[in-house]
């Protein structure tokens, strides 16, 4: 089941504290508009009714969906600093509560993309990659390809993050990693380097095995 809470905000622009419901657990199948807000950069996106100001509330979620077989941890972007200590508890969990589960749960839970991530639009990333019946690991190949190319788009806390796909090719974007929303820079990417890394596939699983298992699947675990 979903749960929600309530819970005060304070708008950095104004200064005023409201209260809001916020998302502890979400389950997709039960409540699919809550889906689509998180597919529109949505939820936890409020606005301070003061100044009207947008408010960003970067909080921990549990994210299931039983019905496409996805478990995402979501956690917050000052939790980046302990990229692996958050991937191992977040395991943890999903191996206690899923494969150690009810034996119907733990009869698929090895079906399940099992994933953390670290804040709500990444997980928005991940669920628009999977719509469109793309690999995430292979998206995470293909922004490894971009910085071996452009240099100049890593610096200090910033990220990649896929913004759009199109037939022809993917919208992407350099952000900071504590505002996921501001796009430092864009730039697309032609389909064919996306085929072209589906096609070498065995050598980049070679290289960059963590990218094609569970968990943080992000090519900032090698940055």
């Amino acid at each position: 089941m979903s749960i929600w809470y309530s819970q005060e905000l304070e708008c950095q622009a104004c200064g005023h504290a409201f209260a809001t419901e916020l998302a502890k657990g979400i389950h997709a199948r039960r409540v699919p508009l809550v889906r689509e807000q998180i597919l529109r950069g949505e939820l936890h996106h409020v606005r301070c009714p003061t100044c009207n100001a947008a408010v960003d509330a970067h909080r921990e979620i549990a994210y299931t969906d039983f019905a496409r077989h996805q478990w995402v941890h979501v956690a917050t972007p000052a939790q980046l600093v302990d990229t692996a200590g958050v991937e191992r508890s977040a395991l943890e969990l999903f191996d206690r509560h899923m494969v150690g589960g009810p034996p119907m749960i733990a009869a698929i839970a090895h079906s399940f993309r099992v994933r953390v991530v670290f804040d709500l639009d990444e997980l928005r990333e991940k669920l628009a990659i999977w719509d469109a019946d793309l690999d995430d690991a292979i998206v995470e190949c293909v922004k490894l390809r971009c910085l071996r190319e452009q240099p100049s788009i890593a610096a200090p806390k910033r990220r990649i993050r896929l913004r759009a796909i199109a037939s022809t090719e993917l919208a992407m974007a350099a952000i900071d990693r504590d505002q996921p929303r501001v796009d430092v820079a864009r730039w697309v990417v032609p389909r064919a380097i996306v085929d072209d890394v589906v096609r070498n596939r065995t050598e980049w699983e070679a290289s960059m095995p963590e990218l094609f298992g569970r968990g943080f699947v992000s090519l900032d675990r090698y940055l």
